[in-house]
């Protein structure tokens, strides 16, 4: 589960509301039990736990998807010059041992990127312009032909054409 930063500014008035109807209970709760402030007070102190662990996760998530961003866009701008000047350039195809290798980097890299996107830990807004620059790249008729032989052997953890061509 992943808390987006407008569900994270909203965890002080989850636990307003908690602790605000735990309160009401103890005040209008069933009358002569004695025990309903000590319930009362130990709901109040499972919400602050609740809605802490909540945020941590959250930092948690945020610290991760800072950490996977960087590592991703470090390593696509490794990879980019030479990515531009292979589909940019003369007439690509056909490809050269050289041009393979450097694809197939990309291609393990768009995999890990959608990976992690899969799995939650990156944002749809991230994966849809990571996903619209490969869009760019095959173009390139012989680009895309290496890239749909390689998604037909299940490579890259899932990723389709279909996911990458998608609007």
């Amino acid at each position: 589960m992943v808390i987006s930063p407008s569900t994270k500014r909203r965890l002080p008035w989850l636990f307003a509301v908690l602790a605000t109807g735990s309160i009401g209970f103890a005040l209008y709760g069933p009358s002569g039990d004695e025990k309903r402030w000590q319930l009362a007070f130990t709901l109040v102190g499972a919400s602050a736990v609740l809605v802490h662990f909540l945020y941590v996760r959250h930092l948690e998530e945020t610290k991760m998807f800072r950490e996977l961003f960087t590592e991703f866009n470090a390593r696509y701008d490794k990879l980019n010059e030479r990515l531009n000047e292979l589909v940019n350039g003369k007439e690509p195809c056909p490809l050269s041992p050289s041009d393979h290798d450097l694809l197939f980097d990309y291609f393990n890299l768009c995999g890990e990127e959608f990976f992690f996107y899969r799995s939650g830990y990156i944002p749809s807004e991230v994966w849809d312009a990571w996903r619209r620059g490969m869009q760019g790249f095959i173009k390139v008729d012989c680009v895309r032909e290496l890239l749909r032989k390689e998604l037909d052997g299940n490579s890259y953890y899932g990723l389709t054409l279909e996911e990458i061509e998608r609007p």
